[in-house]
C-alpha cells in the first residue's frame, strides 16, 4: 500500500520532487524521507526533505527506530536491519516547520541544523529506551 517516489541529488531527483508535490496536493498521505542523501556522508542532512516541508508547508516530524538485535550492512550507511524476535524502539520528535520562503531568506542551514539535532536527542531516546528494559516513556 505505499507509494515510491525514488529520487536523489544525484539521480531522478527532479521527477521524485514533482511525484510529491503532486501527491501533496492532491491527496491526505504522510511522507518518509532517507534524509542523508545516497552517497553521504552517513547523517547528514541533504535538502530534499527541508526543500518539501517548505513547498507543501507540511510539517518535518524526526522519527528514529532502533532494533535491540541487528544486522549490520557493509554500505556506506551501515544500514541495520532487525533480527527477527528483537525487541524495537521507537521515538517521534517534535515538529518542525520550514516557512514556504526558507530558500529564499537565507537558506536551510538553522532548520538542517534544528533537524539533526532532533534525530540526534530521538536516536538517545531511543537508545535508552531499550537500555532501560523496553521502559515506555
Amino acid at each position: 500500500g505505499y507509494q515510491l517516489a525514488r529520487g536523489s541529488s544525484t539521480r531522478g531527483g527532479a521527477q521524485a520532487m514533482r511525484d510529491v508535490l503532486r501527491v501533496a496536493k492532491d491527496s491526505d498521505v504522510d511522507f518518509c524521507f532517507t534524509v542523508d542523501g545516497p552517497r553521504g556522508p552517513r547523517r547528514e542532512i541533504k535538502d530534499g526533505v527541508l526543500f518539501t516541508a517548505a513547498l507543501t508547508g507540511l510539517p518535518i516530524v524526526p522519527y528514529t527506530s532502533l532494533a535491540e538485535r541487528v544486522w549490520r550492512l557493509n554500505s556506506w550507511d551501515q544500514l541495520t536491519i532487525g533480527k527477527p524476535f528483537s525487541r524495537v524502539a521507537v521515538h517521534f520528535g517534535d515538529e518542525i516547520v520550514v516557512p514556504r520562503g526558507a530558500a529564499r531568506e537565507g537558506g536551510f542551514d538553522s532548520y538542517r541544523e534544528q533537524l539533526a539535532e532532533a534525530m540526534r536527542l530521538s536516536e538517545e531516546q531511543v537508545e535508552e529506551a531499550l537500555r532501560s528494559n523496553g521502559t515506555r516513556w
